[in-house]
């Protein structure tokens, strides 16, 4: 500078280094568990409301008129289909962001790929504009004078809508499932097919004599190791 003098200036690199196939897997294979985690918990929450607007129904059906403890039960209804809608949304959400990861560090079968799209086309279906403004219509009938025949209607829509949920949920979880297993049988052919590759190359070694004896048996035990976990998880 203007006082001292010049000063010598150097930049620190950034380094990055790419995941291994082992850790994408076993990230893929976490996110994997996790999404169809939610898949199951989404399935028992919406047949948990189903069994609730059952109650509900019968409890109307020997009424006059919506009272008090009708109105509390509906207000419960209506935050649990909220909570419903909002882990459908985070499945949706996980499942597009794995499957953006998936294609950026691995070239996919096309017929996973395919699965994907008719999985992702699917869980579009189950976040439908109708449940929305169901959720919504059910909202402001809350804040008015409530009347039984109204409520009835609702409870049957509510009723129609979560039966719809329940029977896509359980078809997407099967297709996830397929995926899951289509993926798995593809990492283990690739982790074959590079095992084979490590074997080649250590006959190689091994006639050429680049390498000493002793390093070359510890490198086919670290091999046959290798082998050995594939084995185990393909059983």
């Amino acid at each position: 500078d203007g006082v001292n003098g010049a000063k010598s200036s150097q930049s620190q690199m950034m380094t990055f280094k790419a995941p291994s196939q082992d850790e994408l897997i076993k990230e893929r294979n976490e996110s994997t568990d996790n999404i169809k985690d939610k898949m199951k918990d989404a399935m028992k929450m919406a047949e948990d409301i189903k069994e609730e607007i059952a109650r509900l129904k019968k409890e109307l059906a020997q009424k006059k008129k919506v009272d008090w403890s009708d109105k509390e039960q509906m207000k419960q209804l209506l935050e649990k289909n909220k909570e419903l809608l909002k882990e459908l949304e985070e499945i949706k959400k996980e499942n597009e962001a794995k499957a953006e990861k998936e294609k950026e560090f691995k070239k996919m079968d096309e017929s996973i790929l395919e699965k994907q799209k008719e999985l992702q086309e699917l869980m579009d279906k189950l976040l439908t504009p109708e449940m929305k403004e169901m959720l919504e219509e059910m909202q402001k009938m809350m804040e008015e004078q409530m009347k039984k025949e109204d409520a009835e209607k609702m409870l049957e829509k509510m009723d129609l809508e979560n039966e719809d949920i329940e029977k896509q949920l359980e078809r997407d979880l099967e297709i996830f499932k397929e995926m899951d297993f289509q993926m798995k049988m593809q990492d283990a052919i690739d982790k074959l097919d590079t095992l084979q590759k490590k074997q080649e190359d250590l006959q190689e070694q091994s006639e050429q004599k680049e390498t000493n004896t002793e390093e070359l048996e510890e490198k086919q035990e670290e091999l046959n190791k290798e082998f050995e976990d594939l084995k185990e998880k393909m059983e």
